[in-house]
């Protein structure tokens, strides 16, 4: 059987599950929505997503099925086609050339939080029968920090149904049923970020041209030390945590938090945009933050 791959995009709209969460600047509690999951396919290098997810009926029947999973958790399902044919409307996807670029636009229009990448496997024989196997793998949506994998199979059954055999993976009619261990890993992941913060890895790199460095003394301290008190004082909890330092490239971890003070999802660029503007009052010529290989980069010139 053909092996069939297709992603599940997953993040936080708006509803009625809640959690309780901590403001980063007051520390006061504030309330994280119910969580809403929207389905993709996954494809391979030189395909596109809307023709992979028309051209596959397994697949969306497969979605349908994890939908239902989903619902019963009380999390909002997004349709993927109607978030895709929207950003197209809006004129968000006519310069991207990458797929790539092109979903993570949507998930970054949409307020994408969870990554879930759905791998279904070709049929193997056991020694009763066929089995079916899907992996479903979570991950962050803005920072690619892996949140575990969840292995599915379904019973071994001789039918010639491999649909079926699919399906069934994934089924918590089946017993044991490991979808299940998967939802309550998932939801002990939102809980988690939460409580504690989105992980964030951020690059900062000069120029090649650029006159400065990080020894460079900026309002009578060390660049470096200015930054690092920056991270400190703004890091989620301050969880914060300087991997790496050159004299031409500074490598962090951060913690950021899942909500802002106005209780509206807080993403990565937030952080990152405050953080550029921080530069920028220190009169450093600063570009635009970019997200790429799963870091926030920013460029000093």
């Amino acid at each position: 059987m053909t092996k069939i791959l297709f992603t599940l995009l997953a993040f936080c709209l708006g509803g009625q599950l809640s959690f309780a969460q901590i403001n980063n600047s007051s520390n006061q509690p504030v309330i994280a929505n119910q969580q809403a999951i929207m389905i993709v396919p996954f494809i391979n290098l030189g395909s596109q997503y809307r023709t992979v997810y028309d051209s596959s009926k397994i697949t969306q029947l497969t979605i349908d099925k994890l939908k239902e999973g989903f619902g019963t958790r009380q999390y909002h399902v997004i349709d993927f086609v109607t978030a895709y044919d929207n950003a197209q409307t809006d004129g968000l996807l006519t310069s991207l050339k990458s797929q790539d670029d092109i979903i993570s636009t949507i998930a970054r229009n949409t307020g994408a939080d969870i990554i879930i990448k759905v791998d279904v496997l070709p049929l193997r024989t056991g020694t009763m029968g066929r089995i079916a196997t899907v992996r479903l793998i979570a991950s962050d949506g803005a920072t690619g920090v892996d949140y575990g994998t969840v292995p599915c199979e379904s019973p071994q059954n001789s039918t010639p149904d491999s649909v079926g055999l699919i399906l069934r993976a994934i089924s918590e009619v089946a017993a044991p049923a490991p979808v299940t261990k998967f939802f309550n890993m998932l939801q002990q992941t939102f809980t988690d970020i939460i409580e504690n913060g989105r992980q964030l890895k951020v690059v900062i790199n000069f120029d090649r041209n650029s006159t400065k460095r990080f020894d460079t003394m900026v309002d009578g301290q060390p660049l470096s030390d200015l930054i690092n008190q920056w991270m400190q004082d703004n890091a989620y909890k301050n969880q914060y945590d300087p991997t790496s330092v050159t004299e031409i490239q500074m490598i962090c971890s951060v913690k950021v938090p899942v909500k802002g003070p106005n209780k509206r999802n807080y993403n990565p660029y937030d952080f990152m945009s405050l953080f550029a503007r921080f530069l920028r009052s220190h009169h450093l010529n600063v570009g635009q933050p970019a997200l790429n290989a799963g870091a926030i980069r920013v460029n000093i010139n």
